[in-house]
């Protein structure tokens, strides 16, 4: 007999529903009954239907933070594209639970995660040094919001650039900034 992966038994099912329907509209009975399983099976693992919400959600993040950050090397990492790469690859793999999480106006779960996981990685990796990351949060904040911003619009707008394209110009938003990225544009237009 096979053995089951009861957890991604649920996040499957979850998947489902939730494209389908807003989350509180998702019974507990319903997801049982399309995972195979029981309510009382459902409880040992999560609290409830927002709880199974954030595994799905880390199920997206954490594999891919997890590889990309295995081969980073920390003097570098503000140097590299990390925030772009990370979305890059998460689109590329898991698009249409991303474009789900935006629809439903769960995003912000995933942007929490991502804040939390590289602000974590930053004070470990400072240790002592860090002393108050106060105002790196804030740029982070920042950055963190600019980039959900411009996917929210693109998934709102049809996704008329290519996940290439789309990646391209965050990356050229975030290391010329937004203004010289705009007159940058309109300046190739003009020529």
């Amino acid at each position: 007999m096979e053995k089951r992966d009861t957890k991604a038994d649920f996040l499957t099912a979850f998947w489902k529903l939730y494209e389908k329907k807003e989350i509180n509209k998702i019974s507990i009975g319903e997801l049982c009954r399309l995972a195979g399983y029981n309510r009382t099976t459902f409880y040992v693992y999560y609290k409830d239907i927002y709880d199974l919400l954030n595994k799905a959600v880390e199920s997206i993040f954490m594999p891919i933070k997890e590889e990309l950050l295995s081969s980073l090397d920390f003097t570098n990492i503000l140097e590299e594209d990390i925030i772009e790469k990370l979305f890059s690859n998460m689109l590329q793999r898991n698009e249409k639970y991303i474009e789900l999480l935006f629809l439903h106006q769960h995003y912000l779960i995933l942007a929490e995660k991502l804040k939390g996981e590289f602000l974590a990685l930053m004070r470990k990796e400072l240790k002592d040094n860090a002393g108050s990351l106060e105002s790196v949060e804030y740029v982070f904040e920042y950055q963190v919001s600019a980039v959900f911003g411009v996917i929210k619009y693109w998934f709102q707008s049809g996704k008329k650039l290519s996940e290439s394209d789309l990646a391209e110009l965050i990356y050229s938003i975030s290391t010329r900034g937004a203004l010289p990225s705009i007159r940058a544009e309109l300046t190739e237009k003009q020529g």
